[in-house]
């Protein structure tokens, strides 16, 4: 929803009426914000469904809000457009479970959809590496088929494709061949600054670590998972060269990860813990498996002396959250596969410490460079970027919710006009 929630305050400006379809927060185990809602803006129409309860589903191995939540959507999504005509039903989503209902209602109703893919949804990484652990245990194999099967049914009648990276359309294109008649458009995620905005005006107070204990606080918040596992151990590597060089320094670091596990506090567990202890960096570094809140994310990177962007070994993979890091004004330090999306990103934007290895994980470049960053993060914490300059290296509004909302209109506007007919093979 973040992608939507950043545009519904733009679309009206560019001549959309949008009317949202959403599940209602206690439907959630997830962390619930109220104060995102206060970002909506008061004019949208926002139709809200309930979930199956996940302590009544749980009891067959169903927790997935998408699965719990699909019966509610689909019969609000029918009354919605029975009620009322649309020029296109937008998915904004990764409950990918909630994606056929755009070729069944192009069915019954004749609208076009488009779906925002802002992760792979049939993904063949865990296929290409047999020794990554699967997500979600003996469930992983039923969401793998489940994927196999319904993407290919689902994008069969897709008016459009918007993608957060470059390489997902080319992936579907080569699995899909007749796809090349389905327009589709590279729209990253954007920010704005609004939300820093909100935050100064309604500050939120954080615990993940204190402030002006003498030491430097670095922050990571976002998934862990198997395909970050050579970017944290290059991390680890920083830690322990540290240690063996400055010890005084190396004892002043702090490195915290925020937020690894899909789970919910009580039910998270770490993803690296044991392997911080094993490479002999346990005493700087701290994890807290369990999601926090936008705001709280946003503020810990603000109260943070550094903030750091973790690479996948998924060379296609660029997370979300990148820009909004750099909107911080926080000096930024990247760990990330060499030549991959996220690495070209980083090339276009200033004053990023980077470091990057190889598909063995092996450390290429930027080891001494974050050495001494870190001794100098020590000596001298709380430094500041200057904003203004990555918005101008970026472009200044390249990035800006305003500026890919419009985007986004466009290529809806496009995909509309070249809807094919409802009998297309």
């Amino acid at each position: 929803m973040q992608r939507v929630r950043l545009s519904l305050p733009y679309l009206k400006e560019f001549g959309w009426q949008s009317h949202v379809l959403a599940i209602a927060p206690d439907s959630s185990v997830q962390v619930f914000e109220p104060r995102l809602l206060e970002t909506v803006p008061t004019d949208v129409n926002v139709t809200r469904v309930n979930a199956l309860p996940v302590g009544l589903t749980s009891w067959f191995g169903l927790r997935n809000l998408g699965w719990r939540a699909w019966i509610s959507l689909f019969a609000a999504g029918c009354r919605l457009l029975r009620a009322e005509k649309y020029d296109v039903v937008y998915f904004s989503t990764t409950q990918f479970i909630c994606l056929p209902m755009g070729r069944l209602w192009r069915c019954l109703f004749g609208v076009p959809f488009v779906i925002d893919l802002q992760d792979p949804w049939f993904n063949d990484y865990y296929s290409n590496n047999p020794s990554a652990a699967r997500p979600g245990g003996r469930k992983y194999l039923l969401a793998h088929v489940s994927a196999w099967l319904l993407e290919r049914w689902t994008l069969r009648r897709c008016a459009g494709i918007i993608s957060v990276s470059a390489s997902y359309p080319k992936v579907l294109r080569q699995r899909y061949p007749w796809l090349k008649e389905i327009p589709m458009e590279v729209i990253p995620f954007g920010v704005d600054e609004r939300d820093f905005q909100f935050l100064s005006r309604s500050p939120v107070t954080q615990d993940l670590f204190p402030i002006g204990d003498g030491c430097a606080h670095v922050v990571s918040i976002g998934r862990g998972g198997d395909d970050l596992l050579k970017a944290v151990g290059a991390l680890f590597t920083s830690l322990a060269r540290l240690a063996e060089r400055d010890s005084s320094a190396a004892s002043r670091l702090r490195i915290h990860f925020a937020g690894t596990n899909y789970a919910s506090e009580g039910r998270a567990q770490p993803m690296f813990v044991e392997l911080a202890h094993k490479r002999g960096v346990s005493t700087s570094f701290h994890e807290r498996p369990w999601r926090l809140g936008y705001f709280e994310s946003l503020q810990c990177q603000l109260d943070a002396d550094a903030v750091l962007v973790l690479g996948s070994d998924d060379a296609s993979y660029s997370p979300s959250k990148l820009y909004s890091v750099l909107l911080t004004g926080r000096p930024v330090v990247a760990i990330v596969l060499a030549g991959s999306l996220l690495d070209i990103r980083l090339n276009m934007t200033p004053a990023i410490h980077k470091l990057t290895y190889d598909e063995r994980g092996t450390v290429i470049t930027g080891m001494s460079g974050l050495l001494d960053f870190w001794r100098a993060l020590v000596e001298s914490p709380r430094q500041k970027r200057d904003v203004r300059a990555v918005l101008n290296t970026l472009g200044d509004t390249s990035f800006h919710a305003r500026t890919l909302t419009k985007s986004q209109v466009i290529f809806l506007e496009t995909a509309i006009a070249m809807e094919r007919p409802i009998n297309h093979a």
